[in-house]
């Protein structure tokens, strides 16, 4: 018998985390996002006003560009990477749904030179740079500002020399506390901008967990528009030695 088909929310396991960490890594870009910055960067598109489509937040993740280098083995290692990505986002997305917050995720032990969750922070505030416009009235606000200052400080957009600066691990760990519960403020601020988007929504999008086989000429599984072979597509070109 086959194997149960996953939920689409269902969390990613450790097999699944490393393989998309793998793929990640893999790209030839030296902006792209590593697993922590990624989760960063869809969570701020999970609680920010204003849905924002594969299409966009894809070259986000990848730091620019796909480079004509290969990423990926083949087009099966391309939908796969795109499959985890979305339930990923569904993931977090589901948290907050169902017990009003999300953990961000964090390596423990970020090396020497970075701080505690410095890059999930720097991706969500990369997910907050695709809507400035939008953000920009929660930055207005006197009173809710303090929910995204967090994470502005430790991606190093509020005092760059702040981050050279020592600090014990009690308070990194402080410092990530906060971050988590300005992560559950902004959700709750933009909770009305994002139902009424919904609701003007003409079309729902549904994220499948398993697709059929992406032919070279066939319309990208990003959302761009573009032919396979011209956006995602191109990492499975071979490379010629």
């Amino acid at each position: 018998m086959g194997s149960k088909p996953k939920l689409l929310d269902a969390p990613l396991s450790d097999a699944e985390t490393e393989r998309l960490s793998a793929f990640l890594a893999a790209i030839k870009t030296p902006e792209a996002c590593d697993f922590e910055a990624m989760d960063g960067l869809l969570a701020a598109l999970i609680v920010g006003p204003e849905l924002v489509m594969p299409s966009e937040y894809l070259p986000a993740i990848f730091g620019g560009e796909l480079p004509d280098e290969n990423a990926f083995a083949d087009q099966a290692q391309v939908s796969d990477f795109l499959s985890l990505i979305m339930r990923h986002s569904n993931v977090i997305a589901a948290s907050f749904q169902r017990e009003g917050l999300y953990l961000p995720w964090v390596v423990e032990a970020p090396g020497a030179g970075r701080r505690l969750a410095q890059r999930w922070c720097e991706g969500f505030m990369r997910g907050v740079h695709l809507r400035n416009a939008s953000w920009a009235r929660l930055i207005r606000d006197e009173s809710e500002v303090g929910s995204i200052v967090p994470m502005a400080l430790l991606a190093g957009e509020v005092d760059p020399k702040w981050l050279a600066r020592k600090a014990s691990a009690e308070k990194q760990e402080d410092l990530l506390i906060n971050v988590a519960a300005g992560l559950v403020r902004c959700w709750r601020y933009f909770k009305a901008d994002r139902l009424a988007g919904a609701r003007a929504a003409s079309t729902v999008q549904t994220v499948r967990r398993a697709e059929p086989k992406v032919g070279r000429n066939d319309p990208c599984p990003c959302g761009s528009g573009k032919k396979f072979k011209q956006c995602c597509g191109k990492v499975g070109e071979p490379i010629v030695h």
